[in-house]
């Protein structure tokens, strides 16, 4: 085996799409493995991020700080609530065996991991290829694996990419040996690979993969690169799985070097029986039950030490001061143990220090062979008792000081504590019965003999500690004094620092006065078409008459939006009037007192005027009978001339529905009872007519009506004993036995009414269901059951019955308070969210409702909802009900009652000082989609919620995952203000979801052979199959979780569950599951109602999980979880097994078309269909060794060998049979093109005499490799289109699909696919299939073809004719006019085929409508916009964020209207658009596809009020993808850290521009900005948070102040305008106001030579600043690729530039370095020593020591040569050797001790040495979007949305530079910088509009 496969897994590595995203909205609070090698690997690989260096010699606590990295690790995910499982697998053991320290470090960490975190789980596995894997993978189903790549960029190892050959032909990359360093050696470095193979491996088993190496804990957020399945695993990589295992098989066997340490006397050292007996004795027991097992470890291993180097005599000198180290380990303080380290520099000590670090190698050495050969589990049976402190195995640096303080006469072993003294001595005299049991009978340790030769010297001390003495500049602002009190923190402020204030050269700007409303916009790109130049004095003379243009424009959308919503929300406009008799100066108790007291009053008198009521009531039904007898009368004459049943029903059904018509009881239950007959007989017909009956629908529909009759209140006075016996009779025909029951229990009345007649059939017609009543309905009807929502009447809100949950809410708004609502998708959140906005429209005309959604289409659907809702008039001033607020679009938002908006447009106006008197008359605040708080972006959700905590507020989701804790924390927000925060929960859904797999059979049927609407018996098809969740379970996680709390079972599935239960229980099952049987549970119910089966579904599911609790049990649970995914799994098999087949079919014909008319008989042997026959299911395997097989009769059916063959037949050479191809190429498994050359090469050796046949010779070689040719590009096309999870499938499968779908009444339907282009393309391709089948069955159709003709013909004479006519009447006008004659109709033959669209036939939408509303469309004449009109004119939308407004609502109007049925969308509909449709698909799989989503997206289905039933359909997805969605639980909500300095900056701004204005307004800005830094801040369980946010925001202004951004009184100065206008780029924003301000823009501008220079240079510069996108790191030559024009790997900036940053870095690590220690110092008391592993919580030392012992010299010595710190946590002092000092940022929030909180992304910091991607420098200099998501890696879905995400950033430069005043003095420069930025934005803006718009 050579180097290719390892080379092939590197590129394939390195190609591996993969995005970087949230842990926690990806996963949630799902399982997921953290692979435990690749922990290790992140930080013993990484000595400069942790400063744990495990080659250095003398490092500090080294395995303690390893155990408090790992523990620290895992703590802040716990604290994120990520659940997780750590493994580890053997073969990962040759990857640390380079050195003993490394393979005694990981198997210390496991078992620790094991003894002290018992919370989490540890596995071990032998390797990742192996049952047990697989096994633990099917049980668990983690959700990803958190592991590393095997990187080691950070070492900065040089490798050349040239391949030399290593051990036995095997081939690895070539490495420089000059450039290895630290623990890693050559061998080590090349295994790291097989961490890639694991992922290979893990993505293979379906298993996404999140990856270590750029990991980052962001406020509460875990972001890390995720690679999944898709996209990256295809056929061919598939064919590569036995490759990389054998590869990884072998790399383990040569890399490993065990074998380099563990030799010699160490693999021979043994336990002795001596030794064996000691280990037993009680002397021995109790110093191991005194030290642990790190003294049972050390001595045993000291012990091989010591009697193994007889040559080192020194060694027990050393040996007796080490034994006292680890004594001391156990007492002594981390804060004692941070000792300076020892000075490399000192050449005089090297024979000591080298000495030493023997010792300790050896010491690692026997501790590795005694811990990895399991000794003391074969000789100490007591060992795992034993407490494990290995953790803190030894502190080299601490036994250095041990022997300086020996050689300096400090250490007397005679003179120690007490206890310390007993515990050594004990050991000691251990050690030496141990090793005189080894031979060795005494131990040289004469101090005075070898103390003089062990002097090693030290750093001195106080170059490692912080000795600053931190000073504050002047500052003073009274409102921050008030609020947070001591601004100053207990430092002095010291007026000569003003000397240190950054004063740069350029943007120097006293007092900036800064809107921020007028800032936040966006400039728009330019249309396609010729610019039209008009002149400043034209705009400004028409700008009143353009802004009502515009106005009038999106008004007139609205209507048309509004008029579609109309109906699917069931509302009326609402006129809305105020109550001028109130006066708005009362207090909202009074108003609401006054709004419950109306209520009570109002009820009062509806009671005292009831009987009047009523007895009108009574008169007007009088009055109204004899008319609606006569229109239903008149009605059922003109039925019943219909002679068909199913026209009768529907005509009836549409006269019934007139309630206008018919107003009396008594009529309308006449014609209940006939409808109840029509459906009898309609149901009698399909009994007699069918053999199988098998349309339930319609005894659905009878036991419905049934039911309604007898059940409805207005027919009780009227239903006597008679019409209850028809109904009776009715259920007893069918065999409703229970039903029946049930119904004679119905109470009738005495009626006076004269008997209408029912027909019933004969008695001998079956009209029974043949199966129990319960059955029957549970199967058949159950998504048509009653449902109780416990509605009822309210008189605030007429014409609408609000549910119980809804009154609770209806009340919260009238009292004024705040509620978080969680009800699922349709049950009725928007309308609380109409009464809100109408009881603010009636208090007054100047209370404001601000609505807050997540996305600009769900603004948009908002705003037209409200239009077309509310009407009012105003009597003064210039105000109107609706406005709406966008970064592209603002009307009527400063004067409008109701705003909708998005979260960072209202922090906009609530930071905007003049917005102050507005945001004042906000009354109530809606966040719709709440959950979105955890999503990106959700940092402005989490301000809002704070700076409106004295505004009530609603906060509404489907999908909060941690409802209780998260509404507590807005509770509590709220608390201040004394506002009362209700949480209302609700979980009934309306409509049932049902779930399906799309699982069809290879040959997919063209569109030509299934019709867009299939005949009836095409229904039947079993390529849509029906999911029962419960089989996505396993029965761990059943045991650890139970039933996911949203996991929904419909009541088929109910019935399905018991059955299988039942199946495997026996005939007497336990636990109560008898008594769930259907027939059994409903017998005495008979009739049931939705309640009735919700109930029965969790008694059934509370024996279930008594089955799981009971392990004898467990394999009933087990085997009805398999029974239930049998149909699924099969399914799966069959699909891959029939597409295997098929390209088997397709490889077969293109072999034997090759070889001509005379193929051999073994060809016909590999005739796929008689091949194949016995194979049940076709895995890849058995079509691999097919396409071996079909080779080889290829090779033995090749003619030109014949010919060849009897060129020679008189003279032939010896060896010619041999050289038969069939027996030539025999032992050749796989035939390759060089396999043929080096065979044509033999054939002209062995004929070189012979030069006649050399033409022959060639021939035969070239019909060899053509055919293979052949034969390879057949394979490679089959493998893209038969991939059955590939895109390729997608489209093949699509139509299929659709046509299931519409055959099965499943459609309209939204397709969710998560990307962009995907969409199109998806429905171009419909509409292409849709197209060729319509023109194929025209062409072959002989009537259309003839009828087309004959109305070419007609038409043709019709023309001619009225041009005869017209010319007539041109040349005699004076004649008398004839009249006009009528146009003719002629048959349209390009009219399309009904059958070939997804257009619904009953959609309400005419032909003017329509074009209406695609005018646009039709404007644009370019081929998207040609296709794109195409589509919905077959019934086909796109819904994507990159389609033009105007096409996506025309989309939305047409699917409401029910005109399209097929809708493509991204994740664009998943949030609260209304467009119900009755199924959704998931078409694709996507990192995107999360739990949140599919909740979201499966909840657009069945919708109430239309769909009964929604139906979700997964295509496209693998079988684990579809487990996970359907078990996975809905993520918590976290949240983010609120302050940014950005965020402090606009809050000065708000506070002076208020201040300025007037008192109220300064009010109001105190009362905002105290929301962010009150008590309220609750962040990742830290509850002392808030005190810190005082800190940070001071040392915020500090950084404010020294940057030059505010001035000591708190004024914005320079450059905060355009800093604060950046404010979504933070950091970047600060980034490019320092290069700014120091000049580094101007220079590019007037340095560089020409404009193209200057553009480039500048976006260079904001790529590194701006919408970063990183890399994975891996050398950079793996992304070159020379046939792609990007550069993918972002150039590095010029060092003056880098520069610039990274000095400002240092003065930001400066100022919250002192901040750290500041807070550190003044709250030291309360935070403590900070001693306690993270997760573990092991306190250390574990013992303590009393003050008597404290004072002993030798303790009392390592405090005072301690390095002093407070700030920096101990167990990174203890192995840095640093205090205070932090060497960076990363250092900084990383290693601080554990009670104060800094986080990295709330510091203005950028990094400068990160690996980014080019895609920003590419696209500008490329313009081309392929290359970008081909080469740079951006998910083709997303490059409109990064690239128009920079494009905003740019134009906000532009917009904030043409905004500002110049620089005094520096005009020119300014111009021209201006002038340089303009042009990047005109130059991306081209490319931009050419590649997008």
């Amino acid at each position: 085996m050579d180097g290719k496969v390892e080379r092939w897994l590197n590129e394939w590595y390195c190609k591996c799409r993969n995005k970087f995203i949230d842990l926690g909205n990806f996963g949630g609070g799902e399982l997921f493995v953290i692979e435990g090698d690749s922990l290790l690997f992140k930080f013993l690989y990484d000595p400069d991020a942790d400063f744990i260096d495990f080659s250095q010699p003398f490092g500090g606590g080294q395995f303690l700080s390893l155990t408090f990295l790992i523990e620290n690790f895992l703590k802040k995910l716990r604290e994120r609530e990520f659940v997780f499982h750590i493994v580890f697998f053997d073969v990962n053991q040759s990857i640390w065996n380079n050195r003993p320290k490394l393979r005694l470090a990981r198997e210390i960490i496991i078992d620790h991991l094991k003894s002290h975190c018992a919370e989490t789980q540890i596995y071990n596995f032998e390797n990742w290829w192996n049952k047990k894997w697989k096994e633990y993978l099917d049980s668990k189903q983690p959700l990803f694996i958190l592991t590393g790549d095997g990187s080691t960029e950070n070492l900065k190892i040089k490798k050349n990419n040239n391949y030399v050959e290593e051990i036995d032909d095997y081939y690895v990359e070539e490495i420089d040996d000059s450039s290895i360093s630290g623990i890693a050696t050559k061998n080590s470095l090349n295994l790291t690979v097989v961490l890639r193979a694991f992922i290979f491996f893990s993505l293979h088993m379906d298993m996404p993969v999140a990856l270590l190496p750029g990991l980052e804990f962001k406020n509460a957020h875990v972001h890390s690169f995720l690679i999944e399945r898709s996209g990256n695993v295809d056929l061919k990589s598939l064919k590569k799985l036995d490759d990389v295992e054998n590869f990884t098989i072998k790399a383990f066997s040569i890399y490993d070097e065990k074998s380099k340490w563990f030799k010699g006397s160490v693999e021979k050292f043994d336990l002795i029986t001596p030794i064996k007996d000691l280990l037993t004795s009680e002397e021995c027991l109790d110093v191991w039950s005194n030290g642990g097992k790190r003294i049972a470890l050390v001595l045993l291993s000291l012990t091989g030490v010591l009697t193994n180097n007889s040559d080192k005599p020194y060694f027990h000198y050393l040996a007796k001061i080490f034994l006292l180290h680890l004594i001391l380990l156990d007492y002594l303080p981390l804060k004692s143990r941070v000792i300076p380290p020892i000075n490399d520099d000192d050449d005089v000590c090297t024979e000591a220090k080298t000495r030493v670090d023997l010792f300790l190698q050896d010491v690692y050495t026997y501790c590795a062979k005694i811990y990895v050969s399991d000794i003391y589990l074969e000789e100490m049976k007591n060992f795992q008792d034993l407490y494990n402190n290995l953790y803190d195995l030894l502190d080299a640096r601490l036994f250095v000081s041990l022997i300086q303080f020996q050689c300096d006469g400090l250490l007397n072993f005679n003179n120690l504590p007490t206890e310390i003294k007993q515990q050594f001595d004990a050991c000691w005299n251990l050690l030496k019965r141990l090793c005189e049991c080894n031979g060795l009978n005494s131990l040289d340790s004469d101090n005075e003999k070898y103390k003089k030769k062990f002097r090693i010297e030290s750093y001195q001390k106080s170059d490692l500690e912080y000795d600053k003495k931190p000073s504050l500049l002047p500052f003073e602002y009274e409102f921050f004094k008030e609020c947070l009190g001591d601004m100053n923190l207990k430092l002095p402020e010291d007026p000569d620092s003003e000397a240190n204030i950054n004063v740069p050269r350029y943007g120097l700007i006293e007092e900036i006065d800064y809107n921020e409303s007028t800032y936040n916009i966006s400039l728009k790109i330019p249309k396609k078409g010729p610019k039209v130049i008009k002149s400043a004095a034209y705009y400004e003379k028409h700008k009143n008459s353009l802004g009502r243009k515009g106005y009038q424009q999106y008004v007139r959308f609205l209507e048309e939006y509004a008029t579609s919503l109309n109906g699917t929300q069931g509302y009326y406009t609402q006129k809305i009037i105020v109550d001028r008799t109130r006066s708005s100066s009362k207090s909202k108790s009074k108003s609401t007192s006054k709004s419950v007291q109306n209520q009570k009053s109002a009820k009062k008198e509806a009671t005292g005027t009831k009987k009047a009521r009523e007895k009108i009531e009574q008169e007007t039904l009088k009055q109204s009978r004899s008319a609606s007898d006569k229109y239903l009368d008149d009605a059922l004459n003109e039925i019943s001339k219909d002679g068909n049943i199913k026209n009768q029903l529907n005509s009836l059904n549409t006269k019934l529905e007139k309630t206008d018509k018919i107003k009396h009881p008594f009529t309308m239950l006449r014609g209940q009872f006939k409808k109840l007959e029509f459906l009898f007989k309609l149901w009698t017909e399909h009994c007699m007519n069918s053999q199988v009956k098998k349309d339930w629908s319609i005894p659905i529909d009878i036991l419905h009506q049934v039911f309604y009759i007898a059940q409805n209140k207005n027919f009780q006075p009227y239903l006597d004993d008679k019409m209850k016996k028809i109904l009776v009779e009715v259920l007893s025909r069918l065999k409703l036995n229970d039903c029946k029951k049930r119904l004679k229990k119905l109470t009738t009345t005495e009626s006076k009414e004269k008997l209408f007649k029912f027909d019933f059939p004969s008695e001998w017609t079956d009209l029974s269901i043949g199966m129990s009543d319960a059955r029957f309905q549970m199967i058949h009807a159950g998504h048509l059951m009653d449902r109780n929502t416990n509605s009822v009447d309210d008189p605030r809100v007429p014409h609408f019955k609000p549910d119980a949950w809804q009154v609770e809410v209806l009340d919260v708004i009238d009292k004024e308070e705040s509620a978080l609502l969680c009800c699922p998708t349709s049950s009725g959140k928007t309308f609380i969210s109409y009464y809100a906005m109408d009881k603010v429209l009636r208090e007054s005309d100047d209370g404001i409702l601000v609505y807050v959604s997540p996305t600009k289409a769900l603004v948009n659907q908002v705003t037209a909802e409200v239009y077309g809702r509310f009407e009012k008039s105003y009597d003064h001033g210039d105000k109107t009900t609706w406005g709406i607020y966008t970064r592209e679009y603002r009307e009527n938002h400063d004067k409008c009652q109701i705003l909708i908006t998005i979260p960072q447009m209202l922090e906009t106006l609530i930071f905007s000082p003049q917005r102050a008197s507005w945001a004042r008359n906000i009354k109530r605040i809606i966040f719709d989609e709440i959950h979105m708080i955890g999503s990106e972006g959700g940092e402005f959700y989490d301000r809002l919620l704070l700076l409106s905590k004295s505004i009530p507020i609603l906060a509404l989701s489907a999908t909060v995952g941690n409802p209780e804790p998260f509404n507590k924390w807005i509770a509590k927000s709220k608390e201040v203000r004394k506002q009362k925060m209700k949480l209302i929960i609700t979980k009934k859904r309306f409509s049932d979801l049902q779930q399906y797999v799309y699982l069809p059979k290879f040959p997919l049927t063209s569109l030509i052979e299934t019709s867009v609407y299939p005949k009836e018996n095409q229904r039947q098809t079993k390529s849509i199959i029906p999911i029962n969740p419960i089989f996505s379970l396993s029965m761990s996680i059943l045991k650890e979780s139970g039933f996911p709390g949203d996991m929904k079972l419909v009541p088929s599935q109910c019935v399905q569950l018991w059955d299988v239960m039942k199946k495997y229980a026996g005939d007497n099952p336990p636990n109560g599951l008898k008594e769930l049987d259907p027939d059994i549970y409903f017998k005495d119910i008979g009739y049931i109602v939705k309640d009735d089966a919700d109930g029965y579904e969790e008694k059934l599911k509370e024996v279930f999980m008594s089955y799981v609790k009971d392990e004898s049990l467990n394999h009933i649970v087990k085997s009805t979880i398999d029974e239930l995914g049998n149909d699924i799994k099969n399914g799966f098999t069959e699909l891959e097994s029939t597409a295997n087949t098929t390209r088997c079919v397709q490889l077969f014909d293109v072999i034997k078309k090759y070889l001509g008319d005379n193929p051999s008989n073994e060809l016909d042997e590999l005739n796929p269909n008689i091949y194949f026959k016995d194979i049940n299911h076709v895995a890849r395997d058995d079509v691999d060794k097919y396409e071996q097989k079909l080779k080889r009769v290829f090779i033995k059916c090749v003619q030109p060998w014949d010919v060849l063959k009897g060129r020679v037949s008189d003279n032939p050479p010896d060896e010619l049979g041999k050289l038969e191809p069939s027996i030539y190429f025999k032992n050749i498994d796989h035939i390759a093109r060089k396999d043929v050359d080096e065979y044509e090469q033999t054939l002209k050796l062995t004929f070189k005499d012979n030069e006649t046949v050399e033409s022959d010779i060639e021939e035969l070689g070239s019909y060899i490799k053509n055919g293979f040719a052949k034969f390879a590009l057949t394979s490679s096309d089959l493998s893209k289109q038969y991939d059955v999870y590939g895109d390729k499938f997608l489209e093949e499968g699509i139509v299929p699909l659709l046509c299931e779908l519409s055959a099965q009444e499943k459609l309209p339907a939204i397709l969710f696919h998560f990307d962009e282009k995907g969409c199109e393309d998806l429905a171009f391709h419909i509409l292409k299939q849709l197209e060729s089948a319509e023109k194929e069955k025209r062409d072959n159709d002989p009537e259309y073809q003839a009828r087309k003709k004959a109305t070419m013909s007609r038409k043709e004479i019709y023309e001619k004719d009225s041009k005869r006519k017209r010319d007539k009447k041109s040349s005699a006008p004076d004649e008398d006019a004839e009249v006009e004659e009528q146009i003719p109709t002629f048959f349209d033959w390009e009219a399309h085929d009904p059958n070939f669209t997804f257009v619904n036939q009953k959609g309400r939408v005419t032909s003017e409508e329509f074009e209406e509303l695609t005018e646009q469309l039709e404007k644009t004449n370019d081929n998207h916009s040609k296709l794109l009109l195409a589509a919905l004119e077959r019934g086909i939308g796109i819904h994507h964020t990159d389609l033009p407004r105007k096409y996506l609502s025309a989309v939305e109007i047409l699917f409401r209207r029910r005109y399209l049925q097929v809708v493509i969308a991204t994740g664009t509909l998943a949030l609260g658009i209304n467009m119900p449709c009755k199924t959704t698909v998931f078409v694709g799989d996507s990192i995107s596809l999360t739990a949140l989503q599919y909740r979201q997206m499966s909840g657009r289905s069945g919708r109430r009020g239309f769909d009964p039933l929604g139906h979700v359909v997964f295509f496209g997805l693998t079988h684990t993808k579809i487990v996970r969605l359907l078990m996975s639980r809905l993520p918590n909500l976290s949240r983010h850290f609120p302050l940014t300095t950005t965020l402090t900056l606009r809050s000065f701004n708000l506070l002076n521009s208020c201040k300025a204005r007037n008192a109220d307004d300064y009010n109001y800005a105190k009362d905002t900005i105290k929301g962010l830094f009150g008590e309220s801040f609750f962040f990742l369980g830290k509850e002392f948070l808030p005190e810190q946010i005082k800190y940070q925001l001071r040392f915020s202004v500090e950084y404010l102040r020294h940057e030059s951004f505010l001035n000591s009184e708190g004024k914005l100065i320079n450059l905060s305008a355009v800093t604060s206008h950046l404010n979504y780029n933070e950091p970047s924003n600060f980034a490019f106001a320092i290069l700014f301000m120091h000049g580094v823009f101007h220079r590019i501008c007037s340095e560089s030579r020409t404009n193209e220079e200057i553009m480039n240079n500048l976006v260079l510069v904001l790529s590194h600043l701006f919408n970063r996108v990183k890399l994975r790191k891996f050398s950079g030559d793996w992304y070159k690729n020379d046939e792609t024009p990007s550069k993918v790997i972002l150039p590095p900036l010029s060092k003056n530039i880098k520069k610039v940053l990274e000095q400002h870095n240092e003065r930001i690590l400066e100022i919250y370095a002192d901040y750290a220690v500041t807070y550190a110092k003044n709250n030291a008391s309360r935070m403590g020593l900070d001693n306690i592993l993270p997760f573990s919580s092991i306190k250390i030392p574990s013992k303590s020591l009393d003050q008597n012992s404290l004072k002993d010299p030798l303790i009392s010595k390592f405090e005072s040569t301690a390095i002093s710190f407070i700030a920096r946590s101990p167990f990174i002092a203890m192995c840095s050797s640093l205090g205070d000092i932090f060497n960076n940022l990363e250092d900084l929030t990383n290693h601080l001790h554990s009670e104060i909180y800094l986080d990295l992304h709330s510091i203005p910091y950028i990094k400068t040495d990160e690996t980014l991607n080019a895609y920003i420098n590419d696209f500008f200099s490329h313009g081309q979007e392929k290359a970008l998501v081909e080469a740079n890696g951006i998910r083709r879905g997303e490059v409109w949305r990064v690239l128009n995400e920079f494009y905003g950033v740019i134009s906000s430069i532009v917009i904030a530079l043409r905004n500002r005043n110049f620089s005094d003095g520096l005009e020119d420069k300014e111009e021209q910088l201006l002038k340089g930025f303009e042009m990047v934005l005109e130059h991306f803006s081209e490319k931009f509009e050419k590649t997008f718009v």
